[in-house]
């Protein structure tokens, strides 16, 4: 949806600067409709510092050691590479720690509810 995000933003930096940002309903315990969140970091101009799928191919490059020693049990949502599917729903990537395992790359649809578990990695 957002091809310019795909090689967006520095070829280096310290992955102790990705920030989980939650949408003010997900910080309150709520939860909201991705398309919603969606629309969201795009008019605030937050989209353009979220992470996307080549930031998470890294990032899982790195092991579950490294991921788990930052981010915990966290998922890593990126939203800088949202993409429409065959059936035109939009999803988004995410980084899913296989616990003492590996990290591995899943889809969610935007038309799903996000919990305040989900948050969008962010570069700041």
């Amino acid at each position: 949806m957002n091809p310019e995000l795909e090689l967006a933003g520095p070829g280096q930096y310290d992955l102790q600067k990705v920030v989980l940002y939650r949408h003010v309903t997900q910080r309150n315990g709520a939860s909201l409709y991705g398309t919603l969140l969606y629309n969201h970091l795009i008019n605030t101009n937050e989209l353009s510092s979220c992470l996307n799928l080549q930031d998470g191919y890294a990032i899982r490059k790195k092991g579950i050691k490294v991921y788990d020693k930052l981010y915990g049990p966290q998922d890593l949502f990126l939203w800088g590479s949202v993409v429409e599917d065959k059936l035109g729903n939009l999803k988004v990537p995410y980084l899913y720690p296989v616990t003492n395992e590996r990290v591995v790359v899943r889809w969610l649809c935007l038309a799903n509810l996000w919990y305040k578990w989900f948050p969008a990695a962010q570069l700041r």
